[in-house]
């Protein structure tokens, strides 16, 4: 497996597509072609930017599990950034959807 994040070039350099060349380039040496291949599995991480769609033919959704003790404080104060950070999640997709619409 690889993992694989999203490049950053000079805006001048925008329509060469530096990024996706160095990644067509790197996958090409990394499964396969090169002296390092064959790997056969690319991970773009979380997130549904368009550019991971232009390399992936199919989406695969991660899952996490977090135990806590809520009896403790350390458990408690978890549970409260856990749900702080799930409520900003759910109000963006919220903000995003109702972008879409107007």
């Amino acid at each position: 497996q690889v993992a694989a994040y999203k490049s950053a070039y000079a805006p001048a350099f925008k329509q060469h597509s530096p990024a996706s060349l160095l990644r067509l380039f790197s996958f090409k040496q990394l499964f396969g072609e090169g002296p390092h291949g064959p790997l056969t599995e690319i991970n773009f991480g979380y997130g549904d930017e368009t550019y991971k769609k232009d390399w992936l033919p199919q989406k695969r959704s991660l899952f996490s599990l977090t135990v806590i003790n809520r009896q403790r404080l350390l458990g408690r104060k978890c549970e409260a950034y856990l749900r702080w950070q799930l409520a900003k999640q759910v109000a963006g997709r919220w903000l995003k959807g109702r972008l879409k619409q107007s």
